[in-house]
Formats: C-alpha cells, structure tokens, sequence
C-alpha cells in the first residue's frame, strides 16, 4: 500500500520526470508508483511492463529471463534472490554495480523510505568504469613493462639533484651488477664515471627546472665490479595531475657490445685504409641493389684519374671496358652470381688519355638466405707490363718456330737431295768392292772402295735420322698401327746388331717371353725404337761389357722395354744434353763414335707419338737404363677386353 495521495504521486512525478539518473518509486508491497524517462530507457527489454501498481518481481524477473543482466545468465534465480534482499537490507543508501547487455554500467542505489516503500536512482557510470578500466589496465602494463623490460628501468623522485631512486628493475640491476637493495642505496651520480658526472648534474637540474621535460645521450656508469658500461639513456619527467613534476623516470639500454665493435670496426678501417694505400691493386665493392660501386683511389689511378674525377658507380666500370671484351666480362659476372662461377678474368679498361691497360680482375660476390646476390666485391692488377712481355715472347717463339720449321723443311729437302747421290756413291762402291765385274787391278783400290762404301752407309744413316726427326718435329709423320709381335720384331732387331756387338766384344741378353702379348702400334717406328737404343747401348759399352733387353707387360705398367748397359754411363747434369736434339756428351768414347746425337731424342719423339714416354737413368761408370712404356690400352689383349666393354655398355644403352 502506498502513503501517497494522487496529487502527491503526480506532483513526484513532474519533478523526476527530466532527470538525467533513472527514478523509480515502489510501495511498500512492492508496487510500482512513480518513475520516469530516464528509467524507461535503461529498461528498454520490459519497457512494455512498465505501468503503475507493476510488481518489483515481475520487473526482476523478466528483466532476467529477457537477458537484460549478463551477470545473472546461468544463475538467474540465485542472483534474483540476492537483488531482492539487497534491496531492502536497510535504511541506508545501498549502491550496487550492475552491467547491461548493451554494455553500460549502472550504479543502482536503493532506499527504503519511511512507509516501507523503495526508491531507487540508476547512475550511468559507464564512462566512469572505462576510465577506471584503462587507469588499470595502464598501470598493469606499466608494471609488466617495467618489471620486464628489455632495457633498464628506474625511477627517481624530483628533489634535489642527488635523490635516490624510488624503484628500479631486474634489468637495471643486471646491467651495473647491483642488487635491487643495493641500487636504492644510491643515487644516479655515485654510479656514473668522475668525468661525466657534472654533466649529469647539469642534465638534472635543467629537468628540475623544468628548461627540458626530457633529454636522451650516451653515457658511461661504473658497474659493481669496477669495469665501465656504455649506455643509452633516455630520461623524462612525470607530472602530477595538476601538472607538476612528480617522477623522472630513467630508460637505460646497454650498450657496450655495440661500443666494444664499434671500436674494433675503426681499428679495422684504419687497417683497411691503409692496406688501400699501400696495396699496387686497384679495390672496388660493388652493391647490387642499389647500383653503388665504390672503386678505391688505386683504382682511378691506374687508369690515370684522380679519386674526385671519376664517380663511385657501376657505370663508371662498364663504360670504360674495352668494345671487345665487353661482353665477355658481362658474361663472367652473370655466371658467377647466378651459377657461382669462380671470377677471374684478364680484360682492357680505357684510361683517361686514351689508351688501354690490361686487368688481371678477381671478386666474389655475397649471397642472402634465398640465393639473391647482395654485393661483389675485388680487386684490378694492373698486367699491362706482363701483357707486353707476353706479346713480345709470342712473336719471338713464333718467329723462332718459323726459323725452326724453315730449318725442317731445309733439313728434309736436304736430306731427299743428298741421298740420291749417296745411294749411287754406296751401289758404285760395293759394285768396286765386291769386283762384281771383275777385278779392280789393285787390293789398295778395293780397299778405298770398301772404305767409300762404309762412310757411305754411315752418311745415309745420319741422312735418315735428320730426316725421321724433321717429319716428326714439323708433323707430317703419321702412325701406321697394327698388332705387331714384339717377341720376333726383337729376336729381328738382335740379328742386326750382333755384328756391331762382337765387334766391340759387348754380349748380349734377351728377356722376353715368346707368349708375351701383341702391341698394338707402328711395326716400321717400333722396330726404329729398339734399334736406336740397343746400338746407343753397344756403342757406349767398353769391351767385355753386357747389354740386355728386357721386354713385359702388365695392365699396370703397361707395355715396356728396357735396354740395360754396363758402359760408361752420362752424368746426372749431362742428361739433358744427351736428350736434345745435334747434342752429344764430350767422352772419349762418345768421341769415338761420330754421329749428330739425333738418336735418343728422335727414340723419345716416336715414344711420345704412341703415347707413351721414354726415362733415362744413368751412374758414371756404372752404366745406363733406358725404360720405354706404352699406354695399357696397347696391349692387345686389354685393348680387346676395353673394346667388350664399350660394345656391351652400349647395348645395355
């Protein structure tokens, strides 16, 4: 039931009508009597309930079930029970914090009036709770941040300019070595370094002044144990809410790693410089990405230039590459950077007069994480010189192979021309000296044609051996191969020169075994081969020395000859001579036999045209081993079995 007269509930409710805060007047049953505009529109979800004499609990109730509470969503009757006891708890003011679905937040106080009814303001304190929301939200971050910041942090109250500090955190602590409790024993001057301690005293007092609110610079502090730390710090003041410094808070970042390779890069760039300097290369370093190509002032020297004339830029490179070389240096540095190909290479660059120099070029370029090619960098030698020598050895060993090739042709022409002669002077001779067609009239006459007819033969074999070399040494001698039996070419060549070996009572040995395979190479040069060595072996072998010839063969070593003698060896200086062409060794029994000493090195030259290569080894007064070895895939029987391979991997193909 309700105290109010009619007049009185309309007269309460003109007055409540345009508050801003939502009015409602219940009875002491709990009816409702008055409320207003205000009170409707932050109960928009009963709206449609809103009529005198509605009951409290059927408000509560629908304004629960419709979702108008969030907090009430699961617990719907519990928190109706509790609403409802609030509400009349006593006879203070009683506020209450309540969210609607909308998101705003209400303050609710309730009091019960003197005939036990209720009156209720709603206060939107939405705008309130969002500011006390951030205020928390800031200091929860503040906080977090501070206490878990990568960089050092502290605070300071504005006093005097040697206050302590109020709060500092781990990381400030770990940066200068201190405990949290140690740290707020003392002030910002006690762990900064004498010679910059008035200058933070003057930074400090200018904050205090308020002539800056805030100031940052590199400064150094003396850490626990004695050694300095680099720092950055950033320094600004905190105001109050009427705007007065309140705090300074201090932000401090080590670092001395940074300074300690910052220190070490310009020891190395003073290095670098003066390697520039000192260095006869040219330097350049070329950017990829933005074009930038620093070429060091060596560089502009060699090609005349001094360092301000000539920009710092890949253009200044390219442009002075000579027409012909252009597109071969381009080439070079599109395969290095994208297929790594080693860079070094020789080219011409245009000097400021003109004129060219030759390069010798080196660089390497540098590769990011997907294989992009972020800079090259190298160096230029200037070759000019070398070139020019070069040039000038080239057309003296091409003027001297035309002298030496003039000198061939000479010698085989020669040649051709003298044996014609020498054959009718050795058949005219041995005609005279075999009295084919009757006697000569005197033994003295037979004897001078016998002795025509052996400086004949002699003649037509130096003649020969000049003319073999002049075909090998010009080209135009050719291999004639086939699988020639090695064990009877040798048992052949034995035949010819036993003579000479009895002559000079020089014996002689065959080691060869008659199964030994077929090689295959020319029959003609092969037998030249052995008999070149086996009679250099007898001629420089004293009486009662030994000569042996040892022929095998096997897939390692390949096919071999070797002529061993006990005569009278060559010194190890001398071998040289001995295997150059028209050389001979100054012996007395060297001099005893005349020759051009073309036999040695005309043997080599047809060893080297089958492939394979001729060793000398030699003691004086000991005797002399000469070694022949043909490649494996000589050997018949190897070169059958290689053949078998070949045809079967091709099938398998």
């Amino acid at each position: 039931m309700s105290g109010f007269s009619r007049d009185q509930l309309l007269a309460i409710r003109a007055a409540v009508e345009y508050l801003i805060d939502g009015y409602a007047l219940f009875d002491s049953d709990d009816h409702l009597l008055v409320w207003n505009k205000a009170y409707e529109s932050l109960n928009t979800k009963v709206r449609d309930l809103l009529v005198e004499g509605v009951t409290f609990e059927t408000l509560i109730h629908a304004l629960v079930e419709r979702g108008q509470i969030p907090e009430a969503i699961g617990r719907e009757q519990q928190w109706i029970e509790e609403r409802t006891r609030v509400r009349r708890s006593g006879g203070e003011d009683v506020g209450r914090q309540v969210q609607v679905s909308d998101g705003r937040w209400f303050l609710i106080r309730e009091r019960v009036t003197p005939d036990d009814g209720v009156v209720g303001i709603w206060c939107d304190i939405t705008e309130r709770m969002h500011t006390e929301e951030a205020l928390r939200v800031s200091d929860q971050q503040f906080r977090t941040t501070f206490d878990q910041d990568v960089f050092g942090m502290a605070l300071r109250a504005v006093g005097t300019r040697e206050s302590r500090w109020l709060d500092v955190n781990q990381k400030f602590c770990d940066i200068l070595g201190y405990t949290r409790d140690e740290i707020l024993r003392l002030t910002s001057i006690d762990i900064t370094i004498a010679e910059e301690q008035q200058e933070a005293i003057d930074y400090n007092d200018k904050l205090l002044s308020g002539e800056i609110n805030s100031y940052s610079r590199e400064k150094r502090y003396v850490h626990k144990d004695g050694h300095i730390i680099w720092a950055n710090i950033w320094l600004s003041v905190v105001q109050d809410r009427d705007g007065k410094p309140n705090k300074i808070i201090s932000v401090v970042q080590d670092i001395s790693e940074r300074k300690r390779v910052e220190e070490a890069l310009r020891v190395s760039e003073e290095r670098y410089a003066l390697a520039v300097s000192g260095t006869a290369n040219g330097l350049w370093d070329w950017n990829i990405q933005t074009g930038e190509d620093y070429q060091s002032p060596r560089w502009k020297e060699i090609l005349g230039y001094e360092e301000h004339e000539l920009e710092n830029r890949h253009e200044t490179f390219t442009d002075a590459l000579h027409p012909e070389d252009h597109d071969r240096v381009m080439e070079a540095a599109r395969a290095h950077l994208e297929e790594r190909v080693p860079y070094d290479l020789e080219y011409r660059l245009r000097c400021k007069n003109g004129s060219y120099v030759w390069i010798h070029a080196k660089g390497q370029a540098i590769w990011d994480e997907f294989g992009t090619p972020l800079r090259m960098a190298g160096s230029n030698s200037d070759i000019t010189e070398r070139k020019a020598a070069e040039e000038t050895i080239r057309a003296a060993m091409k003027e001297a192979e035309k002298a030496n090739r003039t000198k061939t042709e000479f010698l085989a022409n020669m040649s051709h021309e003298l044996r014609t002669p020498l054959n009718a002077i050795i058949g005219f001779s041995e005609i005279i000296k075999d009295e084919t067609f009757g006697p000569v009239g005197s033994v003295q006459y037979r004897d001078y044609a016998g002795d025509i007819n052996e400086s004949g033969h002699h003649l037509l074999a130096l003649i020969n051996d000049i003319l073999d070399l002049s075909k090998v040494e010009s080209g135009t001698d050719e291999l004639h191969e086939e699988n020639i039996d090695i064990s009877q070419i040798a048992k052949s060549i034995l035949k010819l020169v036993v003579g000479l070996a009895r002559k000079g009572n020089v014996e002689l040995e065959l080691d060869v075994s008659d199964d030994i395979p077929l090689l295959y190479a020319d029959d003609r040069k092969v037998k030249q081969i052995l008999l070149n060595l086996l009679s250099n072996a007898i001629k420089f072998t004293p009486e009662g020395g030994k000569v042996t010839l040892k022929i095998w063969s096997r897939a390692e070593s390949g096919y071999v000859f070797q002529v061993t003698d006990t005569g009278i060896g060559i010194a190890f200086e001398d071998i040289p001579r001995a295997m150059s062409p028209f050389q001979q060794i100054d012996s007395g029994l060297a001099r005893k036999h005349e020759g051009t000493g073309l036999g040695l090195p005309l043997t080599k030259s047809l060893v080297e045209m089958h492939g394979g290569y001729l060793d000398l080894q030699s003691k004086v007064g000991v005797g002399t081993t000469v070694t022949v070895r043909f490649p494996a895939e000589r050997i018949v029987e190897l070169l059958r079995d290689f053949e078998s391979i070949d045809t079967t991997a091709k099938k398998a193909g």
